[in-house]
């Protein structure tokens, strides 16, 4: 993938240069600073290792005037994290956006988004909340992505509206071997049709296409949705809605039947920046083989600790027999989402519920998240300080069948996991994964310049055993942070 840094300095100079030719802008540069309690860093169950983290860095924004014909937002955060014990969690992260809005005509708009995050993933804040990043396995301490969006509007006449939108995501788990890098892309179109002043109706339909790479234990796959949609949108007033969307939708999933798969000899993996090899006598039998296999090692097992290791073995080559195992699947399922938003004096507030396909559990097949998220924000009129809180809840699950690699193991020489041979078994229910997080903070601006802000975050993951990550686990945060702009001026 490109360079994220000189990604992030070309879409500012090419705003900067469109900026400087058609209207004013807004620029602005700040420092963001802040220190926080995490009471488990690397989000496993059991040992839990707790650190205080020290991060720094500055955001860059470029804002047109949104009255124009055309408008613009490029926003570019950059933050490096310190950790005071765990120095291999020390990361830096970007996290960039972008939005693109031109009148073609006054009843014909366009819209690009654009969103690009390259995260450690080892906590969370309000932006991830915005982003739907909060549910992804805290194991996957490495995480790429970039979604790109073009929506195009047009009213027919004073009733009719039709809309059309192309999509394409990009994800890389950069640390992560058992979980599929992947890319999706996606197309939709709706015709809408005005009832009243507090009503609006729909039809949609949505085609994506979603590309798994393999991984050691993952399986190369195409996964294929067509969806039907009805919609419905009521204004109770001018404070408040209700929209509503959903229908059927078809899944057809097909993985790739490969020869062989290449891996490293031992089972292990990283703990805490540590490399870790599992304990053979942590292996238990299971998937209908008549010895130990790789998915049942238990790296919590206090009678059998995983060992220290520089390495996991030569990389090396296992042969895969498909013998009785049919990798297509299809299925017809729901997808849809509700969301209710309401503002009652100084409050804003807002309750959902979405259901769709999701590429971010890093699984090579089809899989569903089921989220339910509430937000309330209380923002004072003429006050310095602000409130607000967030709640989510995700649930990742397989839609189809799906076969997962595994591995027979016998003993190595220092006592773990040795793969012996590889085999083809159903994935079963090793893909539902629950995650609840929640957020609570405030901010208090004591000058136009200089505000600090204190923040309380919980998470709560439930997983499957499995090698990838075989403990639920909690964490919780407190954080302390101060921002001070010290650049703003218009272009």
């Amino acid at each position: 993938m490109n360079n994220p840094v000189f990604s992030k300095l070309a879409l500012i100079a090419a705003v900067a240069t469109l900026a400087q030719t058609s209207q004013a802008t807004e620029f602005s540069a700040a420092f963001i600073g802040s220190s926080a309690y995490n009471s488990n860093v690397y989000g496993v169950g059991g040992d839990e290792e707790s650190d205080m983290l020290l991060e720094a860095g500055a955001e860059l924004e470029l804002r047109s005037d949104s009255e124009r014909r055309f408008d613009y937002l490029l926003n570019y955060r950059g933050d490096y994290q310190s950790y005071a014990d765990a120095d291999e969690a020390n990361a830096m992260e970007h996290r960039q956006r972008l939005r693109l809005r031109y009148d073609i005509d006054p009843v014909t708009q366009i819209i690009l988004n654009q969103r690009y995050r390259d995260v450690s993933n080892l906590q969370f804040d309000l932006d991830d909340f915005d982003s739907g990043d909060t549910g992804i396995d805290i194991s996957q301490n490495r995480y790429e992505r970039n979604d790109v969006s073009i929506e195009l509007t047009r009213e027919l006449s004073r009733r009719w509206s039709v809309g059309g939108n192309l999509g394409y995501q990009t994800i890389d788990f950069k640390r992560n071997i058992n979980r599929s890098d992947s890319n999706t892309t996606e197309v939709g179109a709706e015709l809408n049709y005005l009832l009243s002043e507090k009503q609006d109706i729909g039809v949609g339909i949505r085609y994506a296409s979603q590309d798994f790479d393999g991984a050691d234990n993952r399986i190369s796959a195409e996964s294929d949705y067509f969806s039907m949609a009805l919609l419905w949108t009521y204004r109770f007033d001018e404070f408040s809605s209700l929209v509503i969307e959903g229908g059927p939708t078809w899944v057809d999933t097909k993985q790739d039947r490969l020869r062989q798969t290449v891996t490293n000899a031992n089972i292990g993996r990283s703990i805490g920046g540590t490399l870790l090899r599992a304990n053979f006598n942590s292996c238990g039998v299971g998937g209908g083989q008549g010895q130990p296999i790789a998915s049942l090692c238990d790296f919590s097992d206090p009678n059998a600790p995983p060992i220290p290791s520089s390495a996991l073995g030569p990389r090396t080559a296992y042969g895969l027999d498909f013998s009785g195992f049919d990798t297509s699947d299809d299925d017809v399922t729901f997808f849809g989402s509700v969301a209710y938003t309401k503002r009652i004096s100084d409050w804003e507030l807002e309750a959902s519920y979405t259901r769709r396909q999701t590429a971010t559990a890093g699984e090579s097949l089809a899989s569903s998240l089921d989220q339910f998220a509430l937000g309330a924000d209380y923002l004072p009129a003429g006050e310095r300080w602000r409130l607000y809180a967030r709640l989510t809840l995700d649930r990742r699950d397989a839609i189809t069948k799906a076969l997962i690699i595994d591995y027979t193991v016998v003993e190595d020489a220092d006592g773990s996991a040795l793969r012996d041979s590889a085999f083809i078994r159903d994935a079963g229910g090793n893909i539902d994964r629950d995650v609840l997080t929640g957020l609570v903070g405030g901010r208090y601006d004591f000058t136009r310049l200089l505000s600090a802000g204190l923040e309380f975050r919980y998470r709560d993951s439930e997983r499957p055993a499995s090698f990838a990550a075989s403990e639920d686990a909690q964490s919780y945060e407190i954080e302390v942070s101060v921002r001070y702009e010290f650049f703003s001026e218009r272009l």
